[in-house]
């Protein structure tokens, strides 16, 4: 899922944001790989759109892998190296943190 000249995208959340407006806009994007997709739950949930996809159906959709956490994510030797930036959709009282887990692993890089 990893090609040339393209920016490795990883989606923090899969619930209506991710699933009714950025997974099918990147996914039409020449210049982008989704390489990742993370939520902590199987099944998310929205009270915007009660049809959501649980994470499989995303992982076959999008041809990526998904995970249960940033960290397991960013753990991974095939997926967490590559990824150029991540598009963190979850609820707002989780931004901090995640961002935080983002910023220092792009110190180490």
């Amino acid at each position: 899922f990893i090609t040339d000249n393209k920016a490795s995208v990883a989606l923090i959340g899969a619930g209506w944001w991710s699933q009714g407006w950025h997974l099918p806009h990147l996914s039409r994007n020449n210049n982008v790989s989704i390489v990742a997709i993370v939520d902590t739950s199987d099944h998310p949930k929205s009270n915007l759109n009660p049809n959501l996809q649980p994470l499989s159906h995303l992982a076959e959709n999008y041809g990526c892998p998904v995970f249960k956490s940033v960290q397991e994510m960013l753990s991974d030797p095939t997926v967490g190296p590559v990824v150029d930036g991540c598009i963190v959709c979850t609820p707002h009282a989780t931004h901090f943190e995640i961002g935080e887990v983002l910023l220092k692993e792009g110190e180490t890089r």
